[in-house]
């Protein structure tokens, strides 16, 4: 059995974590104007962009969708991010549809080094307009966007799409089968979204995290989350970069612990079994057949 060096051993004090291994569619009082048309709507849409906080000036546009069939109606809106957290407002607007496509495109914040992006980015979420007309625009949204679409198209109502979408992504990375609506999500206050963008950040440089995103996208296989395992695996002394870059970023925001779920993350890809004080010193094999660290031997401490 091949054993593997120290690179690969977290410790509580690197990471500073516990121990581990290393609808209302019918009701529009709030938002909407009288009609009797269940699917027009008056809304006031804003939200946030996020890989890492998208820059000012990105344009978003909302693409009004056909309740029936899904197809863009051709009636599209546009805005721009005005806040330094990534934040945009579309105003109100009247749409014949409650379901939309919203789309961003522009540079971000890198979490890991607090750089811009010298590469643009484009990011979707695909919604049902609610009460609240919020709808942020992240990696959680957009790598479930054409799989919600894709579900509905074969018959599947529009709301039961979105939740087995979030919950195939949750449960892919996480083993989270409760799922997450990552629409209402943000890096700021959700833990596995955060770590979710960190993970994808892992992958490399700008042209492979795009890649790996637009990869994950298209869809979500055994392959790409093993290397995405491999990744955060190897570079976990880097997840501390992107606890800095929210902590400066963010002075006012109390980032939960991400860093967690990442790690969660590449044992669960692993095999491993969960680490915890009982487990201390206890060795396990990674069983990832396609990872490079496969048959290597890691320790729980």
């Amino acid at each position: 059995m091949k054993t593997t060096n120290l690179r690969f051993v977290i410790s509580i004090a690197a990471l500073g974590l516990a121990s581990t291994w290393l609808s209302s569619c019918n009701d529009s009082r709030s938002v909407a104007g009288t009609s009797d048309d269940p699917n027009q709507i008056t809304a006031s849409i804003e939200g946030v962009v996020e890989k890492g906080p998208f820059v000012k000036g990105t344009t978003v546009t909302l693409y009004e969708l056909n309740p029936e069939t899904f197809a863009q109606t051709g009636k599209t809106f546009t805005g721009s991010i005005d806040g330094d957290d990534g934040s945009f407002s579309l105003g109100k607007l009247e749409l014949g549809s409650r379901y939309v496509l919203v789309e961003a495109s522009g540079y971000y914040w890198n979490e890991l080094y607090g750089l811009k992006s010298t590469n643009p980015l484009s990011l979707k979420a695909v919604a049902k307009v609610g009460n609240d007309g919020k709808i942020n625009i992240n990696v959680g949204t957009h790598i479930t966007h054409k799989r919600i679409l894709s579900l509905v198209e074969n018959g599947m109502d529009f709301d039961k799409a979105k939740s087995q979408a979030e919950r195939e992504v949750a449960e892919a990375f996480f083993g989270d089968k409760s799922g997450t609506a990552f629409e209402n999500a943000s890096i700021i206050d959700n833990e596995k979204l955060l770590a979710l963008s960190v993970i994808m950040l892992l992958t490399g440089p700008e042209p492979d995290v795009t890649e790996m995103i637009a990869s994950l996208t298209a869809v979500l296989t055994d392959d790409l989350l093993v290397k995405l395992a491999d990744k955060a695996a190897l570079r976990y002394n880097e997840y501390a970069y992107a606890r800095r870059f929210m902590g400066q970023h963010f002075p006012d925001a109390s980032i939960g612990y991400f860093e967690h779920y990442i790690i969660a993350f590449w044992q669960k890809v692993y095999g491993l079994g969960e680490c915890n004080r009982d487990k201390s010193g206890v060795l396990d094999t990674v069983r990832a057949e396609k990872s490079e660290n496969a048959g290597k031997v890691m320790i729980c401490k």
